[in-house]
């Protein structure tokens, strides 16, 4: 059994050793951990080969390459310390004295499995090469002071190598100063136990466990991966303590006759697999709260946002939990939720807690960040490494970010949250990245329910509204007719020029309110679509003869740049006429009736979830107007809203309803005194 833990030790060497040098130039000292690796699994190869057979030259082997382990590990050190200097003077050191064991026990050669002098001498300076060794550790560690991420994972290695030497120094001392109890003649088991002398082989477990420790830092593994690999070994560490206690008490208490003892060890097996299930989250909470606290935290806190979730009905609610729950980990010093605003056209930060110098960025375009993101994947900073990622990566720089998580939604990006870890926690571990996509997920699901809520709200609105409307507009109507019906017939009485004045301005009023109350219950009713195939140039040139020709007498100018290669596509003619007449209308009278109007329609895709990427017609209106201020554009699709001395505020509110019933947007893009474009993206629905 002995020989046996000593060949998995030696494998692990090896195994370290090789998944290096398949990528030796990406990371730092790879050779130099290579070639501790290589010493160290020839020295434990070496030791398990003479506990099974027993060969002088097998010992010769396992204690020379042992001599050689405290150089190549120095050797790393320094090579990880970026020194230039390569300590030689100990390399020396020690060929001469593996030198002088070799030609001293040549020729003192006993023929007996007891340690002898030259061999002790070699163990005690051994031990000497690996404290020689902590202390450059040590000394390392002190003058990182400046950063506490590199220090802690020098505290890290020396607390582990401590506790090897310890564990090294033990088990060499039991083996060389006191016997082993041996029958003889000595068979195979029992000359690998006395070889091995009374303590079990623990140190290889601590050598392995170091070196690969060793290797996580070579392959620059967040220090909170160190966390977990801990709280994980400690709680394995109990469950095979307690199941090595069992089966010891089995044997030290059990029957004479073996079946008796099997039987036995299969009961003590049933009862440890029944308590294992129990017991595993307990302990690897109590693990992990001592080995791995930041992790800890994170972990409850993303459980705490995956159990509010659903109780979250509305974004403002959705953002301030997020954000404020992981900004109180203290692992993350900047966090920023990143939405898409169909309106804007881009990605807008709707809100950020954390304390810098400089605000995140509050827009990203669609391009070029978006070609980072993929399925189920998140986006690091340090990943963004191509000349085709690099502008990707100094958008993160812009939003102070070092990983982004994506919303998805119906395979769209929706958004995003952007982290940025605190220094001391230097990023996020493998499975607090898992845990933090899964929570993502749940977050999209979130967002789509609201929205889904929010629709339905909507309709609950507008269908109450449109209840009450009918019975308004029919309470308005009646007198309004009665008013204008009076006031007609007073028209006929011959007034004299004053009242007929005042008698046409209740006329031309009641007809105004009149066109109120209509567009007011347009608006309330619920759309109804007639989809149809229709050419969109035909529906333009339609729409600006009728223009034209109301509008002869004015300095008005209207052409139209068709770009478009399909034929026909389903929409409803009827609505969509009347929003391209409505936009038309508002261009000339901002203009004054005098200027340039100019149509144009393409293709191109949605920038909206979630038919984000689809192909679409783009419809732009553009005149040469004086502009609209930016305070006004947020305000003009809510109802009752017009700058017009006339105006009723419901047209462009009706405009883009019926666009968004075709599953469009529309949005406007003005400067003040260069003229407004309102844009109208429809998605194409192919005639078959």
């Amino acid at each position: 059994m002995n020989s046996l833990i000593y060949l998995l030790a030696s494998l692990c060497a090896f195994t370290f050793g090789y998944r290096i040098y398949r990528h030796k130039k990406r990371f730092l000292a790879a050779r130099s951990y290579m070639l501790l690796c290589a010493v160290t699994g020839i020295a434990f190869l070496g030791f398990s080969v003479y506990l099974i057979s027993g060969e002088f030259w097998f010992r010769v082997v396992f204690y020379s390459s042992a001599s050689f382990v405290s150089p190549c590990l120095l050797l790393f050190l320094h090579k990880w310390d970026q020194k230039t200097e390569t300590p030689k003077w100990m390399w020396y050191t020690n060929a001469g004295i593996v030198a002088v064991y070799v030609a001293t026990d040549l020729i003192f050669r006993e023929n007996t499995y007891e340690t002898s002098f030259p061999e002790g001498f070699v163990s005690l300076c051994f031990l000497g090469g690996l404290l020689y060794c902590g202390r450059y550790l040590w000394h390392a560690m002190k003058k990182e002071e400046e950063n506490p991420i590199r220090q802690e994972r020098l505290r890290h290695l020396l607390i582990l190598f401590g506790i090897t030497i310890i564990a090294l120094g033990t088990e060499g001392l039991l083996r060389a100063f006191i016997a082993y109890d041996a029958p003889s003649p000595l068979n195979f088991l029992a000359r690998s136990e006395s070889l091995q002398g009374l303590a079990p082989p623990v140190s290889a477990s601590f050598c392995v466990l170091f070196l690969y420790v060793l290797y996580l830092n070579v392959t620059l593994t967040r220090l909170v991966d160190l966390y977990e690999l801990f709280a994980r070994l400690s709680a394995t560490a109990f469950f095979a303590l307690l199941l090595t206690t069992l089966i010891s008490l089995t044997l030290y208490l059990g029957y004479d006759s073996n079946i008796h003892i099997a039987f036995h060890l299969m009961l003590v097996l049933i009862l440890f697999l029944s308590l294992y299930p129990l017991l595993q989250q307990p302990i690897q909470q109590v693990s992990t709260q001592f080995f791995n606290r930041p992790g800890k935290q994170l972990h409850t806190a993303l459980f705490e946002i995956e159990q509010s979730l659903p109780n979250l009905l509305s974004v403002d609610e959705l953002e301030s939990t997020i954000l404020t729950r992981m900004h109180e980990t203290g692992r993350c010093a900047i966090t920023s939720l990143y939405l898409w605003d169909h309106d804007q056209g881009v990605f807008v930060r709707t809100k950020h807690l954390g304390n810098s110098t400089q605000d995140p960025i509050p827009h990203v375009a669609k391009t070029p960040f978006l070609e980072s993101f993929s399925i189920n994947k998140l986006v690091r900073e340090e990943d963004l490494i191509t000349p085709e990622q690099i502008p990707a990566r100094h958008i993160m720089e812009s939003m102070q970010a070092q990983i982004c998580l994506p919303i998805w939604s119906e395979q769209m990006v929706i958004g995003w949250i952007a982290l940025k870890p605190t220094p001391w926690s230097d990023g996020f571990s493998r499975d607090e990245r898992k845990a933090l996509l899964r929570v993502v997920e749940q977050i999209a699901r979130s967002l789509d329910t609201i929205r889904s809520i929010d629709k339905l709200k909507e309709q609950h609105r507008l269908a109450a509204l449109g209840t009450m409307s009918a019975g308004l507009a029919h309470e308005i109507r009646n007198p309004l007719a009665g008013i204008k019906g009076a006031a007609q017939f007073l028209q006929d009485q011959n007034q004299d020029e004053v009242h007929q004045e005042f008698l046409q301005l209740i006329v031309s009023e009641t007809d105004r309110l009149n066109v109120v109350v209509s567009q007011f219950l347009n608006y309330a009713r619920p759309l109804k679509l007639q989809l149809e195939p229709y050419s969109i140039n035909d529906l333009i040139n339609n729409v600006l003869e009728l223009e034209r020709a109301n509008h002869k007498n004015v300095d008005v100018s209207y052409t139209y740049t068709p770009k478009i290669n399909i034929e026909e596509f389903s929409f409803d003619p009827n609505l969509l006429h009347q929003v391209i007449l409505n936009l038309l209308q508002n261009a000339a009278q901002a203009m004054e009736y005098n200027g340039n109007i100019h149509i144009s329609s393409s293709i191109g895709q949605l920038v909206y979830a979630p038919y984000q990427g689809q192909p679409s017609v783009e419809i732009k209106i553009s005149d040469t107007g004086p502009g609209i201020p930016k305070e006004t554009q947020k305000k003009l699709f809510i109802p009752f809203f017009t700058t017009k001395d006339n105006g009723t505020g419901l047209g462009l509110a009706i405009s883009q309803r019926i666009v968004e019933a075709h599953n469009g947007n529309i949005s406007v893009k003005s400067n003040k005194g260069k003229g407004t474009t309102f844009v109208i993206s429809l998605p194409i629905l192919l005639v078959s």
